[in-house]
């Protein structure tokens, strides 16, 4: 009799646990949903921050991200600066709306450009921080002006940011700047091919085009060794001054070979390219 009573008192109080958990759970999701109409109405960035804050597990977590990216690329299109957009990029560097950011920074920074002479240009440098290491190469404004007006567009809007060393010939050139690591791909426009005297000497920074020279986009290879047969064949705008050792290593890495899918001679580790800044003498800043 006893242990009839023992086993009803028992049943009796998990059935009360199951009913009491069942109520905080109705009740934890009423709120959460009431918190997050709240936030909706709303409709700030501070806003949907203080719900991730409250409700680090909840169930609009994905949504309250995407309207805080959302509403900060627009308060940068609002502004309209420089500053505005990289504080997009800097929060969002795999953003969903990336892309949107970087064509708007693009234009301010062909503005930028439009105005430096070939005389300035020449005095510019580039440094190219990549998973690797980092190298820097100055650039030949009097001999290739639109090109490297062309590439310090690109570096200050941000666009190589992220983007792998998706080629590597062993003894030959290492190459980067295709969006998606696809050999086709480019920033959407073409660039004129811009003869010049400069030779394909190890260290020598170029631009890649496809079947016509005039079909240069944002893809730039660095010669690892001297290539003469590429001499006055591809656009030759820089030369690297500091970290060569750092070039020959990505150089030295396995890839999958020249009949390699979905892309030949790629990597088979990945050289990302975390940040290009363009270093400019004091005297010449816009």
């Amino acid at each position: 009799m006893t242990a009839r009573l023992d086993r009803l008192k028992f049943l009796v109080m998990r059935r009360s646990l199951i009913l009491f958990a069942a109520v905080l759970l109705l009740l934890g999701t009423s709120c959460e949903r009431r918190a997050w109409e709240k936030t909706t109405d709303v409709n700030t960035v501070e806003e949907y921050r203080q719900y991730l804050k409250d409700n680090p597990e909840g169930k609009h977590v994905g949504d309250a991200w995407s309207m805080i990216e959302q509403l900060r690329l627009q308060q940068a299109v609002r502004q309209n600066t420089m500053a505005a957009y990289e504080g997009y990029l800097k929060e969002f560097p795999r953003g969903k709306l990336r892309s949107f950011a970087v064509g708007y920074t693009m234009r301010l920074a062909d503005q930028e450009v439009r105005a430096l002479t070939p005389e300035q240009l020449d005095r510019m440098s580039g440094e190219i921080e990549t998973s690797h290491g980092a190298f820097r190469f100055r650039f030949f404004g009097l001999d290739a002006p639109e090109t490297c007006r062309n590439f310090i567009k690109l570096a200050r809007a941000h666009f190589y940011d992220g983007l792998l060393f998706h080629r590597v010939l062993p003894d030959q050139l290492i190459q980067a700047g295709a969006p998606n690591a696809n050999p086709a791909a480019g920033p959407g426009y073409t660039i004129k091919f811009e003869l010049n005297g400069h030779p394909q000497i190890m260290g020598a920074v170029a631009m890649h085009h496809d079947r016509y020279p005039d079909s240069a986009g944002s893809q730039f290879y660095i010669c690892l060794e001297d290539l003469p047969d590429r001499n006055y064949q591809y656009a030759v705008f820089g030369q690297v001054t500091e970290g060569m050792d750092v070039i020959a290593a990505i150089g030295r890495l396995k890839t999958n070979g020249a009949q390699g899918q979905p892309f030949p001679d790629r990597p088979l580790e990945d050289v990302i390219i975390k940040r290009i800044s363009i270093l400019t003498p004091l005297e010449d800043k816009p």
